[in-house]
């Protein structure tokens, strides 16, 4: 399993990604959305794409977009000349600015097809001797578009181009009704639809993302829990009694056989708000013997000498 830091505009740069790698030795980092126009018309590239090669992290750059061209030649630059692990598509992102004036981002599960021919385009242009994964990350539903089915044809229509999804476990809410930082809260998260899907695709890979607070979180989505309070037959439906989590959320971790498709789950706004929660994560979550810093004074110390 896998435990991410997620792309977060303005802030997963280059020295925030430092700091995650200076914390664990596994952790996924990601760069904020890099817009497929940027990539084709910014000189001094380096500065926005520009990736620590000596970090042992794996990494992974998010491109927005709508356009099957400089989609597909963002994807080159990105592999062939900077060396990224994995190409994610932002399906995600609800602002006014992107998904209405854009028209790409959380828009695009609207427009499956157009966001077929782009990911087709960014499969198409990723070298035949290398292993770069493509992906995206979307919603498990946007406006009234708000149900298992919906979501599953979304998938299954994309599956011949993608097989790798990264699901922020809520619906989305477009036309300036919400703004950003109420997408980010007020739809309530549905945890069981993501493990319906994992169930519905087996041959898909997903990643969980939305409300995880701490490792102890982390870990019971991952590899599941025993408590028979977590059993499905409590958590089947939205608002959700059981959880008493505000707006109706459902964040239920597996009841004990955990999906073996869900590959792992993503951490936001926590990382942001206090970094040194992942201090363990790679002796609690990854189960390696040591973390590799003892103290607070010794993250500093190395991230000091980086700057």
């Amino acid at each position: 399993k896998e435990l991410h830091v997620a792309p977060m505009l303005d802030y997963s740069k280059r020295e925030f990604r430092k700091l995650f790698s200076i914390l664990s030795t596994r952790l996924v980092v990601w760069t904020d959305m890099v817009v497929d126009e940027t990539i084709a018309h910014t000189e001094r590239l380096e500065d926005i794409l520009e990736r620590d090669k000596d970090l042992p992290n794996k990494q992974i750059c998010q491109i927005g977009g709508n356009s099957e061209e400089l989609c597909g030649k963002a994807t080159q630059v990105v592999e062939l000349i900077y060396g990224y692990d994995e190409v994610n598509l932002n399906i995600d992102c609800p602002s006014d600015r992107v998904s209405q004036e854009r028209e790409f981002g959380a828009i695009l599960m609207k427009n499956i097809d157009k966001a077929y021919t782009v990911l087709e385009s960014m499969q198409n242009n990723i070298s035949s001797d290398r292993k770069t994964h493509i992906s995206i990350k979307c919603r498990v539903g946007v406006d009234d578009w708000d149900d298992l089915d919906f979501i599953s044809n979304f998938i299954e229509r994309l599956f011949p181009v993608c097989k790798r999804f990264y699901l922020h476990a809520r619906k989305c809410v477009l036309n300036g009704l919400f703004s950003a930082r109420q997408n980010r809260s007020v739809p309530p998260i549905n945890y069981p639809r993501v493990y319906a899907l994992c169930r519905k695709f087996p041959n898909v890979e997903f990643w969980i993302n939305g409300g995880i607070k701490n490792l102890v979180q982390a870990k019971k989505i991952c590899y599941g829990s025993r408590n028979p309070d977590h059993c499905h037959d409590y958590h089947f439906e939205l608002p959700c009694s059981q959880c008493q989590l505000p707006h109706g959320s459902c964040m239920v971790p597996p009841y004990e056989v955990v999906p073996s498709n869900l590959r792992g789950c993503m951490l936001g706004r926590v990382a942001i708000d206090n970094p040194s929660i992942f201090w363990d994560a790679d002796r609690y979550f990854y189960g390696l013997k040591s973390n590799p810093n003892k103290n607070r004074r010794e993250v500093l110390e190395k991230y000091a000498s980086y700057l």
